[in-house]
């Protein structure tokens, strides 16, 4: 009994040594060569308001294994239904790996013939083997590369840094959207010192680059009603300037100064 259980280890034991030395040996030729995907099968870019086209994209790519020594080639294929290559969007067909490289990226440059704002597009790109060195790993040779090009209402909302005169204070505040068709957006920190819930509204001129706030009513976290308005002007760069003004019930004027947003 003795001798048939330490016969039966004895084989266990050989059994996974053997295991464990193929895995070895399989990793290490898994290591020695230098593979190439991108980094997930599915991408989503979104491009800001402020971009003129041709609208460049950038998909990401890594090379991990064995560093190349020499550099070497890929080559891109890329599909879509609706966007005709090489008329309503250009694919970088063939990549250039330069030595030692861990990452890189495929340009995509996407004409304006069809392309409408706050409509999601999509490409699929495929990678295949071109050179001698580089192979195109099985688990993301292929990705569905998504776009969208951001509403103006989008582009200045967010959060900003607000530098606010009459306090020589900065604070940071959230504007939110109402609409992606809109050019309205609602401030929901004014004056840092809002009710629950109490937000202002602003409205841009999509033609004079101006903003104004509407008069209205604002109560503060003490339960102070105020009735506010304000105006300035923005640029495209995502910062824009307030005038504000804050009256009494009785109409007096309780305080007045400049918001100075910064996009974050």
């Amino acid at each position: 009994m003795k001798l048939s259980f330490y016969t039966y280890f004895c084989v266990c034991f050989s059994i996974i040594l053997l295991l464990n030395c193929s895995k070895n040996d399989f990793d290490s030729q898994y290591i020695q060569k230098t593979y190439v995907e991108f980094p997930s099968k599915h991408i989503h870019i979104v491009i800001p308001y402020n971009q003129q086209p041709p609208y460049n994209l950038h998909v990401p790519i890594q090379i991990f294994g064995t560093s190349l020594t020499t550099e070497d080639s890929i080559k891109i294929h890329s599909k879509n239904d609706w966007l005709i290559a090489n008329i309503d969007y250009t694919c970088e067909h063939i990549k250039r790996i330069a030595t030692q490289t861990l990452h890189d990226s495929v340009s995509l440059s996407v004409a304006s013939s069809k392309f409408y704002n706050n409509t999601l597009y999509s490409i699929d790109l495929e990678i295949t083997s071109f050179g001698n060195q580089i192979e195109v790993s099985k688990n993301n040779n292929s990705c569905k590369v998504s776009f969208i090009k951001e509403s103006f209402s989008q582009f200045f909302s967010g959060t900003y840094s607000c530098f606010e005169t009459s306090t020589n204070s900065t604070y940071e505040v959230t504007f939110r959207t109402l609409s992606t068709q809109s050019n309205k957006i609602m401030n929901q920190n004014f004056w840092d010192f809002p009710e629950s819930g109490q937000e202002v509204e602003y409205i841009f001129s999509l033609d004079e680059q101006t903003v104004e706030i509407p008069e209205a009513y604002f109560t503060d976290k003490l339960g102070n009603t105020y009735t506010v308005k304000g105006s300035g002007t923005y640029t495209l760069d995502g910062n824009f300037i307030v005038d504000f003004f804050m009256y009494l019930a009785n109409g007096d004027l309780y305080q007045s100064g400049r918001h100075i947003f910064t996009k974050l």
